[in-house]
């Protein structure tokens, strides 16, 4: 029975990489929707494993282990966008609140309170990414019917100085006509294109703020559950930053708190030696989904990128909070479809 738990924990590990190279995170979350589903159709199943029984606390371990082996192999896949001036920000506040995360977690692994309080983080983060995206998309849409009207108002200002007998009537001499560029032949360059040219300006004193708000959060989150991206990612879409800006940041920040929670583990005599079939799975269960879902990172647009986002967090929020698998299943699945199906094609998203 010892080696389903072995192959279960590869699995979940490799089904975790996949996901976090493609969004570079949301690997602890699918690794405890599979546990969680494990548990629940095979009672018992773990306790044939020397990792004992205590879910939330053993996953949780498991993350920290994996994250410092798999997330330096993304940060060395994407080590091009790496931000050093949001580092400074993310990383101290986080150091101490995984810290605080972990013994809350230690103390209170059994407590009901615990996973529902969990739940409740994670579906706030899961609609306030979406309400943020939504929002995002909405002024968008007024900015680009302004910029419709400004432009109807300059050709109808021109033509109407077209029809003025005295506009015809006056000749100016070749050589003292001041040419003028067109509005058509020079387009006034937009927020996006500025962010194409130059990303890193994006990280405004304002993004640092925000994001040094959410390392507080993220290593709490990390500490007591393993997940702690949720909340850098409704400061990234709130910011709208491109990609090349997080994508290798983040996976260095956590592959460093992580790195510090296992030397307070491992201190703890949390690390068990007869555990290391355990450990080597999840290990190489990681490294290879991470390589393959990376390959895939890249192609994935914002509005995928955010609708993936939202079904894991509200799955996260279902898990802790012990839902039935079935009602898990059927709930993201089906607003999976509606968003990659309906809100995306339609531009709401």
């Amino acid at each position: 029975m010892r080696y389903c738990v072995i192959v279960l924990v590869g699995c979940a590990s490799y089904a975790g990489g996949i996901v976090q190279g493609l969004t570079t995170f949301g690997d602890a979350i699918v690794f405890h929707m599979i546990w969680h589903a494990a548990v629940l159709l095979v009672p018992g199943v773990t306790g044939a494993s020397p990792l004992g029984t205590r879910h939330l606390e053993l996953v949780t371990l498991l993350m920290s282990l994996r994250a410092s082996f798999v997330s330096p192999v993304l940060v060395w896949q994407v080590r091009k966008s790496i931000a050093s001036t949001l580092m400074v920000w993310v990383l101290p506040g986080q150091v101490i609140t995984i810290l605080v995360g972990s013994v809350v977690l230690k103390r209170y692994a059994e407590s009901p309170t615990l996973r529902v309080i969990l739940g409740i983080f994670f579906i706030i983060f899961g609609f306030g990414v979406l309400g943020v995206k939504l929002w995002s998309n909405f002024q968008r849409s007024r900015r680009s019917l302004h910029a419709v009207v400004d432009k109807r108002d300059v050709e109808a200002s021109r033509f109407s100085e077209q029809q003025q007998p005295s506009a015809d009537s006056v000749t100016i001499p070749e050589d003292m006509a001041v040419v003028s560029p067109s509005w058509k032949d020079s387009p006034a360059t937009t927020a996006s294109q500025l962010e194409f040219e130059d990303p890193w300006a994006a990280v405004t004193p304002t993004c640092k703020g925000c994001f040094l708000v959410a390392a507080l959060f993220s290593g709490f989150l990390s500490g007591s559950s393993g997940i702690g991206g949720p909340p850098f990612f409704l400061a990234i879409i709130a910011f709208d930053l491109p990609p090349t800006v997080v994508r290798g940041t983040l996976p260095l920040c956590f592959t460093i708190v992580y790195a510090i929670r296992n030397v307070w583990t491992f201190a703890d005599g949390d690390f068990r030696l007869e555990c290391w079939p355990e450990y080597v799975a999840m290990v190489n269960g990681g490294i290879a989904g991470v390589i393959f879902g990376n390959v895939w990172g890249s192609k994935l647009s914002r509005s995928t990128f955010v609708s993936f986002t939202f079904v894991l967090l509200l799955e996260a929020s279902l898990t802790m909070l012990d839902s039935p698998l079935l009602v898990n299943l059927v709930i993201g699945v089906a607003c999976l479809v509606f968003l990659l199906g309906f809100a995306v094609p339609r531009g709401i998203m």
